[in-house]
């Protein structure tokens, strides 16, 4: 799927009062693209300015010092006018938001590429960043003009929702190749979050697993350390999420046999059913307090559950 960078909460979830910078690495950083209700795609006429733009917008990513915080939002177009418009020149804590992080983004392609048309300014927002754009030389599509044009979201594509958001796609920079840029790190998940989510403090789906995923949670971890929480009443200490770094072979154990489910937890609906003695191949696994569950090709199956194995490593 196309990855984009994204700059829409501070450290807390939340948009304004956070400390500068970047404390979690899910304030601005890359992650896999997704339905805002954009509408809006600016694409530069020349490629060297969308390269550039994407570039950017990647080491805003990766640079910490960077954050988020509405009332601080003008911050990093400061630090980055005085560090000669390059975003991994910045050392001063700093905070963004969407449309003023994209809109330093493109004042610095102006600067740098020595466009002539307009500059940018530090106070733009998602409201007239379209017309402050096309002003500097990009060209405005709606979706269906931009895949007759490109076939695709194109690399520097700026994304936008004028009454909501704004991202970059970063696909296909040309750096991208020599740089780490992967949806964050998938956090540990604790009683807190478990509590919170149940009391509906997240909000119900989708949005809440696009804030889950935006603090760099495992929506289907926590999801599944609810459902047991709301079974058992038992709020687990920590919920893990293990990916294996290679294919393992699991026989089954239990006399008589498990069910394979949709997801890793009992409230899952079933989706098949391993006898004892089949020899499976498990892709994955996840630790939900102290149960460990096996992805295969079929579906998911318990491993240990409360107190039992029910397979082991053949």
């Amino acid at each position: 799927m196309t990855k984009v960078a994204n700059c829409g909460h501070d450290e807390r979830g939340k948009y304004s009062g956070g400390k500068a910078g970047d404390q979690s690495g899910t304030e601005w950083y890359i992650r896999e693209d997704y339905d805002f209700g954009q509408s809006v795609y600016l694409v530069h006429p020349d490629d060297a300015v969308n390269d550039l733009m994407a570039r950017m917008a990647v080491n805003g990513a990766r640079n910490d010092n960077i954050g988020y915080d509405q009332g601080q939002r003008t911050t990093f177009y400061v630090c980055l006018k005085a560090a000669n418009w390059v975003v991994s020149a910045i050392k001063e804590k700093c905070e963004s938001d969407c449309s003023s992080g994209v809109g330093a983004l493109g004042e610095a392609c102006v600067q740098r590429l020595k466009l002539t048309k307009a500059h940018i300014s530090k106070d733009i927002y998602t409201g007239n960043l379209k017309a402050a754009f096309v002003a500097a030389g990009w060209n405005a599509y709606t979706y269906d003009q931009l895949i007759r044009k490109y076939g695709k979201k194109p690399t520097g594509c700026i994304q936008l929702n004028p009454a909501k958001h704004v991202n970059v796609v970063v696909e296909g920079a040309s750096n991208l190749k020599d740089s780490t840029v992967t949806s964050a790190t998938k956090k540990a998940v604790n009683a807190q979050v478990v509590k919170d989510v149940a009391a509906g403090k997240y909000g119900d789906n989708p949005n809440r697993a696009e804030r889950l995923k935006a603090l760099g949670y495992d929506p289907s971890t926590v999801q599944a350390a609810v459902n047991e929480y709301l079974r058992t009443g038992k709020l687990p200490a920590k919920v893990t999420v293990i990916t294996a770094a290679a294919k393992a072979r699991y026989e089954i154990t239990a006399p008589s046999g498990v069910n394979v489910r949709k997801g890793a937890g009992t409230s899952y609906a079933k989706a098949d059913a391993y006898a004892k003695g089949k020899v499976v191949t498990v892709i994955e696994t996840k630790a939900v307090g102290s149960d460990l569950w096996g992805k295969t090709a079929d579906g998911w199956f318990a491993i240990r559950y409360s107190g039992s194995t029910y397979a082991k490593k053949a």
